[in-house]
């Protein structure tokens, strides 16, 4: 999604569903009137967000009224989205998308991944960058590159990246 965002910046409009609401996405849509709706993490939308993301597709309207607002539109866009947890995506909503269900990376292209994310993030030192990735696979038994890239900004030193891996192994919710 991020390469649609940047070929199309003007024409789309990224949404975080972990932070999204039916009125800050409509009011968002409404404004920029995007041709690209790109909404990462959906199936953290809640049931009713999620429905009225369904009427949109469905209909390819954005509708509102309010006691000082009122406004129905007409939205021809395409809607892109991404999902850990499929079960919590709305049938009839998954419904209206092409699905593409990605593997697991194997352990060397985790690596090959993480180190080249880094790079763009501005970490040059390819043994640090090396050791993020492997201390996220095996000290907290993932493949996340949010948290390679989460302990990489908070990580200059070999030093640095065990601490933050003892703090979020310590508070860690899993």
């Amino acid at each position: 999604m991020k390469k649609i965002r940047k070929q199309f910046e003007e024409e789309s409009v990224f949404i975080d569903g972990s932070y999204g609401s039916k009125a800050g996405i409509f009011e968002k849509l409404y404004k920029n009137r995007p041709k690209y709706v790109l909404l990462d993490e959906i199936d953290k939308l809640s049931g009713q967000d999620q429905l009225a993301l369904l009427n949109l597709m469905e209909s390819g309207r954005i509708t509102k009224t309010t006691r000082s607002e009122s406004y129905d539109i007409q939205l021809n866009a395409w809607v892109f989205a991404t999902a850990n947890n499929k079960q919590e995506i709305l049938e009839p909503l998954f419904d209206r998308f092409e699905a593409y269900f990605l593997s697991e990376y194997a352990d060397d292209e985790f690596h090959r991944i993480a180190v080249s994310r880094l790079r763009e993030e501005g970490i040059e030192n390819e043994e640090l960058a090396l050791y993020i990735a492997n201390t996220v696979l095996r000290s907290l038994n993932r493949k996340s590159l949010r948290d390679v890239i989460r302990i990489a900004r908070k990580s200059k030193t070999f030093e640095d990246v065990h601490e933050t891996v003892q703090t979020l192994k310590k508070y860690d919710k899993n």
